[in-house]
């Protein structure tokens, strides 16, 4: 704006300000955005209420089914009792997993993919994979989740172990990303 636009209409000096101070805001902002999850200070600390879990039903699989194929709400706790993470989680009976997560937005990629096999009677071994990425969309590296997982004898929950890893894109662990604790599980059901 010229000194001449600006003594004809002082108000639109007070107008551009704003904008240029949200606009170098936006600029400034480079941090890296963990998919899947992403540190626990970024996370809110309550989970929302899932309703259809709230009337206990059961399994959609016969009485005794112990069997980890289906779909679960899933919360993450740090060691120390933290929240950590909550996702929607399908486990499919060809060994593969796909996870809708709610630790970031879905513009950053909240869904994560992998695999697990069973390692002992109701017990699974998953690893679980994702993109991390920047403030601007571009790929920041990878994020790694391995979980231990043993389904109760009626098939509505599972509890277990998780730990995870990010690293940058050249292979290298990010520190400041790795995090463990435990992982309960409850079967969301048609019914």
């Amino acid at each position: 704006m010229t000194r001449e636009q600006q003594t004809k209409h002082p108000r639109l000096t007070w107008l551009w300000a704003p904008v240029g101070i949200v606009a170098l805001t936006l600029i400034g902002t480079t941090a890296a955005e963990a998919t899947c999850v992403q540190k626990v200070p970024q996370l809110r600390a309550v989970h929302p209420a899932v309703p259809l879990l709230q009337h206990g039903g059961g399994a959609d699989q016969s009485a005794g089914d112990e069997s980890i194929v289906g779909l679960w709400h899933i919360d993450f706790a740090m060691e120390d009792g933290t929240p950590y993470d909550e996702a929607f989680e399908m486990w499919h009976a060809d060994g593969t997993e796909f996870t809708l997560d709610n630790a970031v937005s879905p513009s950053s990629g909240n869904v994560c993919i992998g695999v697990w096999k069973q390692i002992g009677p109701r017990t699974v071994k998953l690893t679980h994979v994702g993109w991390n990425r920047n403030a601007d969309g571009t790929v920041a590296g990878t994020f790694w989740l391995w979980m231990t997982a043993t389904v109760d004898r009626n098939g509505r929950s599972f509890t277990g172990t998780f730990s995870t890893d990010s690293y940058d894109v050249s292979g290298s662990v990010v520190p400041a990303l790795h995090a463990s604790g435990t992982v309960k599980g409850r079967r969301i059901t048609v019914d």
